[in-house]
């Protein structure tokens, strides 16, 4: 994106006159947010947003498909059965199975990850030792 001010003159087809556009001519159009276009001394100018418009109507589908912003990002699937032993509402002892299906972008894969490895060694999720360690099965209380 231009910051600065520019002006550019492009010749008309029948080579009459000069068609001229500028952008960040004052400070109310800085960062390219309108053109003014010249012909014969006659100004007007247009929102960046309705020519960019115009240019992707009028363009050929590979000029369009350089105009569109793309965003690319790489998810991982994790697949998981969560099993769950009742103790009341149904009968006790009996388990519940429920599949559970996430999908995590990479980039957040990465955070739970570490929140876990310090979890697993006695953190909390900010990384403060916890008053105690998880019990195991078969300790006493």
């Amino acid at each position: 994106m231009l910051k600065g001010y520019e002006k550019m003159e492009l010749p008309d087809k029948s080579k009459h006159r000069n068609v001229k556009f500028e952008v960040n001519w004052n400070n109310d159009v800085d960062d390219c947010k309108a053109v003014r276009v010249t012909i014969d001394g006659k100004s007007a100018v247009i929102d960046t947003k309705y020519l960019n418009s115009f240019l992707f109507m009028i363009g050929d589908p590979e000029s369009q498909k350089k105009m569109i912003p793309q965003k690319m990002k790489n998810v991982r699937h994790f697949s998981k059965v969560v099993t769950i032993e009742a103790t009341k509402d149904i009968p006790k002892g009996q388990k519940i199975h429920i599949p559970v299906e996430i999908s995590v972008p990479s980039e957040e894969e990465f955070i739970i990850s570490s929140l876990k490895k310090k979890h697993d060694k006695g953190q909390d999720v900010f990384g403060k030792k916890t008053s105690s360690a998880p019990k195991e099965k078969g300790q006493n209380k």
